[in-house]
């Protein structure tokens, strides 16, 4: 049995790692996102630890015996003045449980290895919500940071255009100077733009595992779907477990007070060639306290331990219910706000941006007027892309708080 325990927790964790290294996580999508943050989360792993030494506690409390058997051995020599003798005896003994206590063990170790299961199954979730956060952001920083980098150049244009014009004398330099005032304000937002982008990258290749800044990510703001009831939460099924595991420690310590006997066999030989054999059974007297040890208050802590776990748990569900039901509505508006602009709508609008510099250079459009017109442009485009960043979180928090397994793919 002491062989075979080492082999089975090396070759669960072996297993592990071999499930930890599956997901092919060179390019990040929406697919894969959650599996390769699950994948490299050291927290993740370290659960999984935890569960295999919990395993491991089932294979100890399924023992059957309580103790080793004892094996005692004297020789003592008789001398008088008439004559000598030489004595041995030697004697086995087995300690025994009668009251049950080895289920007892084994009940609350298995319940505590569901609970190990349910606490890595809520780490592995946290991590998936976290990296579908962050993979979101990505995105959305991603189109930010293009949409401005292409404002900037059509704001250089416009300004060029300004200062040419104010040098023909066609305008006034203070048209010139505001042209490239604005351009400036343009190209601060496309700085902007662009440091959200790269820390928004660092911070998701770190939550994948990636060994650079930064890693490739593929895919397009669309939220996940609505979940349409609660699924059973890993954290409330943790909790559940470690109180049906405290019941049965308590119900442990219980059947502990049932004593247990040691049943023996002995064997002598003394020096008049007398050959002795018998049996014995030894009990110990169980003394109430505080002269002896009943584990009476050790009994009524684990119980009232339980009964606090039952009570978290309780808490924990009716909580999550809760901020699931207020947060329904939040992430419904949201969805709705980012479906304002549509493709269609966001299509115009970039095209009218476009046009707007070749409108300057032509003569059509004051520069001044070109630029409140990329103001309003710009920013029903930034607008657009803030809305559907929010829905695509809101929606990743929303399932989570659901009960959504995340860690197994993205609805």
């Amino acid at each position: 049995m002491k062989l075979l325990l080492p082999g089975a927790a090396l070759a669960s964790l072996l297993l592990s790692s071999e499930a930890w290294a599956e997901p092919s996580c060179t390019t990040i999508t929406r697919e894969n996102v959650a599996m390769c943050a699950v994948s490299a989360s050291l927290p993740v792993r370290a659960a999984a630890f935890a569960t295999t030494a919990r395993r491991a506690d089932v294979e100890r409390a399924k023992v059957l015996l309580p103790s080793n058997p004892i094996l005692a051995l004297s020789f003592a020599g008789r001398r008088s003045t008439d004559d000598s003798a030489f004595n041995a005896y030697g004697q086995l003994g087995q300690e025994l449980e009668l009251g049950g206590q080895r289920s007892a063990r084994t009940k609350e170790a298995r319940a505590r290895v569901v609970a190990s299961e349910s606490h890595r199954s809520a780490a592995e979730r946290e991590v998936a919500a976290e990296a579908l956060a962050g993979y979101f952001e990505v995105l959305a920083a991603r189109e930010e940071s293009v949409l401005f980098r292409r404002v900037e150049t059509l704001a250089l244009r416009v300004a060029d255009t300004a200062r040419a014009q104010a040098n023909a004398g066609a305008v006034s330099e203070v048209d010139a100077d505001v042209g490239e005032a604005q351009a400036a304000k343009r190209t601060h937002a496309r700085i902007v733009a662009e440091g959200h982008l790269a820390a928004a990258e660092v911070r998701l290749a770190r939550l994948v595992g990636a060994s650079g800044t930064t890693v490739p990510a593929e895919g397009s703001l669309r939220p996940l779907a609505l979940p349409a009831r609660n699924e059973p939460s890993p954290r409330v099924a943790a909790l559940t477990k470690e109180a049906e595991a405290l019941d049965a420690q308590a119900s442990g310590l219980a059947r502990s007070r049932v004593p247990n006997i040691t049943v023996s066999v002995f064997a002598q030989s003394d020096g008049f060639r007398e050959r002795v054999l018998g049996a014995g059974l030894s009990l110990p007297i169980p003394l109430p306290e505080p002269l002896g040890r009943s584990r009476s208050s050790e009994i009524a802590g684990a119980r009232a331990e339980a009964e606090r776990t039952r009570a978290e748990a309780e808490g924990v569900r009716i909580a999550l219910a809760r901020e699931a039901d207020a947060f329904q509505a939040e992430t419904t508006a949201l969805l709705q706000a980012s479906a304002v602009v549509d493709d269609a709508r966001a299509a115009r609008a970039e095209a009218s941006l476009a046009k707007l510099a070749e409108e300057v250079e032509r003569g059509r459009m004051h520069a001044r007027d070109a630029f409140v017109a990329q103001d309003a442009l710009a920013d029903l485009l930034a607008q657009r892309i803030a809305a559907k960043r929010a829905a695509c979180i809101a929606s990743v928090r929303l399932a989570a708080l659901r009960g959504v397994a995340l860690e197994r793919g993205t609805p």
